[in-house]
Formats: structure tokens, sequence, C-alpha cells
């Protein structure tokens, strides 16, 4: 039986590339979702870390400023 190149290639690249797609959107939806928690990113230093849901001023464990929580501007 001889082997079909275009089906070879398809299923060499196919399977890989659909695996990655696939590992990559469940790492992002498990980053993303923090329950409790948010993602802030210091005004002053830039530093992005994790404080408690519903926190309206967090202070920055790098830099030590503290932050007021933004709201979303259109």
């Amino acid at each position: 039986m001889p082997v079909r190149f275009d089906l070879t290639l398809t299923l060499f690249l196919g399977i890989p590339i659909t695996a990655i797609i696939v590992l990559w959107l469940l790492r992002k939806e498990s980053v993303l979702s923090l329950p409790g928690e948010e993602i802030w990113e210091c005004e002053i230093c830039l530093g992005v870390y994790i404080a408690p849901e519903g926190e309206k001023v967090t202070r920055c464990p790098f830099c030590g400023s503290y932050n007021k929580k933004q709201e979303a501007r259109i």
C-alpha cells in the first residue's frame, strides 16, 4: 500500500499543532480563573501581583506603593 504524501504531512503537522493549541487554551483559562483573587498592576513600578477580590486599595509587594482600583475606561 503506497503512503500518500499529503495525508502523511497533514497528520504529521496537524496533530501536534492541534495539541499545542488545545494545551495553550487550557493553560490560558487556568491562569485567568483565580477564585477570590484579582490581578493588579502597580501604577508606579508596573509590577503585576495578585490581591484578594473586592479590595479597593492594595499595596504593591515590589515597591510598597498603594494602588487604587481603576474603573474601566471606554
